[in-house]
């Protein structure tokens, strides 16, 4: 019989946080201090601010829509394959609300339990003694606080937000499924392949290095309708049961090639290096004596049956991109001779300085379709709020050591007065901070191909967008660029180049002053 139901099975992982969100908001708790005093145990009780929630099943785990796989597949799809074939296979809408279904349906996907299988069916989950949906069951399993910078390269006023992501390492299962002949089976499989294309991101903030994936395993099998009791078995194992025929084991079918070049950093932090995170909630009680730094859980499989939550300290995409960002503009400035005269500025009054400041640290027009802008409101005061997303993606990396160096120092510090410039009189006046010890860190710059390939520049992008681009690079690559907190993290490194423009922007790189290794090959990123 050649009329079939086609049914493939995929299991993904998060390679950086994933963060699929709601329309509703929950309470984190955030310790502390009272004013300028702490209390006489250390800390204070919690605070709540609002966060927007994750995307959850009928267990109060998190899941991934179908919608949303639908989505995100359908759009690389048709930058592949086309928008007519991509509205055959995903279905489409026309301009008068007419369309089709299309032929491929999507499940939700479910999250993976600690024993590595995917939690379906209504199940009860309190006192559960697995340690993986013990953290996923949390209204935040994992917090990310971020910070808007100014001109001054420190935080902007009061401009201090977060996200609520499922930790590295979390995986989901889902299916596919179509009716149809045998040629049903080759476009599943082709979808099934958008799965491993480098590009690909799911959820919120992909610029800012989450909703990175990779593909753990798919498998595939046809079943006859007419013998709806080998439905009836198969829906009774989870979707991270394989199938019987497993996918993309050989060399058969390649993952899709991306459009985009890949600058590969490989960092060495010259001394200490800070990225700030929240306090543990194991602190003790001298928690607001320490100034904390970033730690993350990640779960791993690695070929286990049973998973293991490890500690790692990240290194977020956006303690890179912030600073490049801003040195991205300082160079466009600077080669636009749009620099502050000094004597101008003792001549303005405070206000008139400030707004002085705020125009010439607006991000340059150059710049802004690479780097993205914050919504603005054009025309009279009913206009409409415009924004645009980045180009330029950074990867989520983290921190590594050599084999037997010390990772975590602590230094004591002694609070100043601001008004005095003496030690404070107060208690608690002695504090420490942690800081990581001469780490390393491999970090990913993805640059799509620019808006118009006639411009003299590289791979579409035009040659000041390159100029300030690899000026920012060279700055950071030979230690002129600091990255984390307090100006501490100073490194230097060398770039790599992969896709399909790498030979340009290298050539571009060289001419620039960049350090530049080895290519990395079309496979990497």
């Amino acid at each position: 019989m050649s009329f079939r139901l086609h049914l493939l099975r995929a299991t993904i992982e998060a390679r950086s946080p994933l963060s699929l969100c709601s329309d509703e908001e929950v309470p984190v708790e955030i310790a502390v201090q009272e004013g300028r005093e702490r209390t006489r145990s250390g800390r204070e009780k919690a605070q709540s601010t609002q966060v927007t929630a994750l995307m959850r099943d009928f267990n109060d785990l998190p899941t991934i829509p179908g919608s949303s796989l639908r989505g995100v597949l359908r759009a690389l799809y048709a930058e592949i394959h086309g928008e007519a074939e991509a509205d055959r296979l995903f279905g489409h809408e026309d301009a008068g609300g007419l369309g089709r279904a299309g032929l491929i349906s999507f499940s939700w996907a479910a999250v993976h339990d600690g024993s590595n299988e995917a939690v379906t069916g209504l199940r009860t989950l309190e006192g559960c003694n697995d340690e993986v949906l013990s953290i996923l069951r949390r209204d935040a399993p994992l917090y990310r606080d971020r910070v808007a910078l100014n001109i001054r390269h420190s935080v902007d006023e009061h401009k201090k937000f977060g996200r609520i992501a499922v930790p590295v390492g979390t995986r989901f299962s889902l299916e596919m499924s179509a009716r149809g002949g045998e040629e049903i089976r080759a476009l599943m499989i082709r979808v099934a392949n958008m799965l491993r294309h480098p590009d690909l991101r799911l959820g919120g903030a992909g610029a800012a290095g989450y909703g990175r994936i990779r593909l753990v395993s798919a498998s595939y099998h046809a079943l006859d309708p007419g013998e709806p009791e080998d439905l009836r078995k198969l829906r009774e194992t989870p979707p991270s049961v394989p199938l019987e025929q497993k996918l993309f084991e050989g060399n058969e079918c390649p993952p899709p090639a991306s459009r985009a070049t890949r600058a590969i950093l490989q960092l060495e932090f010259c001394d200490g290096v800070r990225v700030g995170g929240r306090m543990p909630d194991d602190a003790g009680e001298d928690a607001f004596h320490k100034q904390w730094i970033l730690r993350e859980e990640v779960l791993s499989y690695d070929g286990r049956e049973d998973a293991q939550i490890k500690e790692f300290y990240p290194l977020p995409a956006t303690a890179i991109r912030g600073p490049f960002a801003h040195r991205m503009a300082f160079h466009a400035n600077r080669a636009a001779g749009k620099l502050i005269d000094v004597d101008e500025m003792l001549a303005l009054d405070g206000k008139e300085r400030n707004a002085r400041l705020a125009e010439m640290s607006a991000r340059p027009e150059a710049l802004r379709h690479f780097l993205g802008h914050a919504k603005e409101r054009q025309g009279d005061s009913n206009g409409q709020e415009t924004g645009a997303a980045s180009c330029l993606m950074v990867d989520d990396s983290w921190f590594e050591w050599r084999e037997g160096a010390e990772r975590i120092r602590n230094f004591t510090h002694v609070s100043i007065d601001r008004f005095t410039g003496g030690a404070r009189d107060q208690t608690g006046v002695l504090f420490e901070e942690e800081m990581l010890v001469r780490p390393e860190a491999t970090v990913t710059l993805v640059i799509p191909p620019g808006p118009d390939s006639e411009k003299d520049g590289v791979d579409g992008w035009a040659i000041d967008v390159v100029q300030s681009f690899l000026a920012a690079l060279r700055d950071l690559t030979t230690g002129r660029l600091p990255v984390g907190a307090r100006s501490l993290g100073i490194c230097t490194g060398r770039v790599a180049w992969s896709g399909p423009a790498a030979a340009a922007w290298k050539k571009a790189a060289e001419t620039a002053g960049v350090p530049c290794g080895a290519e990395a090959g079309e496979g990497a990123p």
